[in-house]
């Protein structure tokens, strides 16, 4: 029988979906979806909507908490929509993540994955080097900084966010306040008038150097020089100021031109001891302890030697690749955004001469470039000089496709180990199966059956996997813009 909407149902919560959800059945075992749920609770779930094979719901009244649940120390958590697991235990929030890598390689690839154990953030707390403030007005018409309301466009004034360092907050009010002292007015998206967007800040988890970017509708910023003192006045850390321009009615947060009011239009930081510059278009992991902790087991699953050639697809940065060049021969990245292969280079460059010899990145799509690697690996053949036996591949498996891509690279090396890391189990475990199939594609098809030819069962495949979480009381990806996907802070 269809739920109704507004029915009320006493549901007990099973599990969390991949977006942080309580997931429960409704007597008729429809499944029903509640935001804000814990594993264990006992609740009465009002029905809010109704989609015929799973349903969404709300909580009505916590009969029973679980003992996983713990006091949620953000007031503005729930509105803000960023956090969605700010009032479950950690421990219980790993122990949920994994179980969603589990379930996405079973459901998804169809795959039976012995999961390692979770590897927790080694920050649960204030771990972010990035975060982008839209820009409004407070219920007294002052200017506030804070994050957008779930599934909508209004902002939830938040002063104090717990998922990005504190001086980053500090900015982002002394930025408020010099705005209502000179009249400067936030973006209004309704009526198209106000001059700042964003505030858009970058911190060096290692330099402690800070980036300050405003996104505002022109150039023409009032009182930039006094702007620009105060502020290298009160937080000795800034070491660049800018301004970008977006004058477009869109979603997209930053525009295409950059003006530096201060300094030299980047920060420095390093990752994994890779030296980089960071602008606010440079793609980056936000949270940096946690990405060097990934980087170091992913090189421990590539098992490199010196004779090896590692290749770093979708390499970004490079920083993946550059953070393992020492214990390999060469190094080939790809990477199809232009920018992102000019800092790869950079970034090369500034870890010396040794390695920049050592490297080769340039900008393809990945199955392309498998065509000329052929080419180089086969001129450096007839040519007489070394050739490296076994290639090593690191990629990144959130992009879209990239398991239909790889097969081209499997026909270019004599013996292909290949890492991957993604931030998205789904999309890996889509990959893996796909990977699977192309070499091996019957037995593929047996070990979905789970059988051969009508005759017993046949033990499925097993990959090692390993998922680790960006900090504390987040669910899910961070792609998407923040009025699009309320919870890419997370």
């Amino acid at each position: 029988m269809p739920l109704q909407k507004n029915q009320i149902l006493t549901l007990c919560i099973e599990r969390l979906s991949s977006d942080g959800s309580g997931v429960a059945h409704s007597p008729d075992g429809e499944t029903v979806f509640v935001p804000g749920a814990a594993p264990g609770d006992e609740a009465d779930v009002r029905i809010v909507k109704d989609c015929k094979r799973y349903a969404f719901g709300i909580l009505d009244h916590l009969r029973t908490p679980s003992p996983d649940r713990i006091p949620v120390d953000c007031a503005v958590a729930g509105p803000c929509g960023g956090c969605s697991l700010r009032h479950l235990d950690y421990t219980a929030e790993l122990r949920a993540k994994q179980e969603n890598v589990t379930d996405a390689f079973r459901r998804i690839g169809g795959l039976d994955v012995p999961v390692l154990d979770i590897c927790p953030s080694p920050e649960v707390d204030r771990y972010r080097n990035k975060v982008q403030f839209p820009v409004g007005l407070d219920k007294n018409g002052n200017p506030c900084i804070g994050f957008y309301a779930g599934r909508t466009h209004r902002i939830v004034p938040c002063p104090d966010c717990k998922l990005q360092p504190g001086v980053l907050n500090d900015i982002g009010n002394a930025l408020c306040r010099f705005f209502a002292e000179n009249g400067i007015q936030p973006y209004n998206e309704e009526t198209g008038r106000g001059l700042v967007r964003h505030i858009f800040l970058r911190r060096g988890a290692h330099s402690g150097q800070i980036m300050v970017c405003l996104v505002c509708t022109r150039p023409n910023f009032p009182h930039a020089d006094a702007l620009c003192t105060r502020l290298r006045e009160q937080f000795a850390d800034i070491a660049t100021i800018l301004l970008n321009v977006n004058s477009k009615n869109t979603n997209v947060i930053l525009g295409t031109e950059t003006h530096t009011l201060y300094g030299p239009g980047y920060i420095e930081d390093t990752l994994c001891g890779v030296p980089v510059q960071l602008g606010p278009l440079s793609f980056y992991q936000v949270n940096t302890l946690a990405a060097e902790r990934l980087y170091g087991i992913a090189a421990q699953y590539a098992q490199l030697t010196p004779d090896d050639l590692l290749l770093d697809l979708y390499c970004g940065m490079g920083t993946i690749g550059l953070s393992m060049v020492d214990h390999c021969r060469e190094l080939v990245g790809v990477e199809i955004v232009p920018e992102a292969i000019e800092s790869a280079k950079a970034n090369a460059a500034r870890m010396g001469d040794a390695v920049a010899a050592k490297s080769c990145f340039f900008c393809a799509d990945a199955g392309q470039a498998a065509t000329r690697l052929r080419r180089i690996t086969r001129n450096r053949r007839t040519g007489g000089g070394p050739f490296p036996f076994a290639q090593r591949a690191d990629a990144d498996h959130q992009r879209q496709g990239a398991g239909s891509r790889l097969p081209a690279w499997r026909e270019s090396s004599v013996r292909l180990r290949l890492p991957g890391a993604s931030a998205r189990c789904a999309g890996c475990a889509r990959n893996a199966a796909r990977q699977l199939e192309a070499h091996d594609p019957a037995g593929m098809v047996e070990r979905r059956r789970g059988k051969t030819n009508g005759g017993p069962r046949v033990e499925r495949r097993a990959f090692g996997t390993l998922h680790i979480t960006r900090g504390k009381r987040t669910a899910g990806s961070t792609g998407g813009s923040p009025r699009i996907r309320p919870r890419c802070r997370r």
